[in-house]
């Protein structure tokens, strides 16, 4: 097996791990915490910031238009910027 490939595994191997731990951490959540909008959108800019680190794509209209909270969208487009997203 090529050391690329062996990257791949590994990589596709560690995402799920990832994913399986958080959607059993996101299950024990209180409920309230998705209600509340203020964590709602530190999860939002949270999951924002992780899809552009795998390179992923943010709509900048979108993070601009749908965040309540001044912080977390600054933090979103902050990333945005990073990552070339203008």
């Amino acid at each position: 097996m090529s050391s690329d490939c062996r990257k791949t595994v590994f990589r596709n191997q560690a995402i799920h791990g990832f994913m399986s731990v958080l959607f059993n951490v996101w299950n024990k959540i209180d409920k309230k915490a998705f209600n509340d909008d203020y964590a709602f959108e530190a999860f939002l800019a949270e999951s924002i910031i992780q899809n552009l680190i795998s390179g992923k794509y943010a709509d900048l209209s979108d993070v601009k238009n749908n965040f309540k909270y001044d912080h977390f969208k600054n933090v979103a487009l902050d990333y945005c910027s990073r990552y070339g997203i203008k």
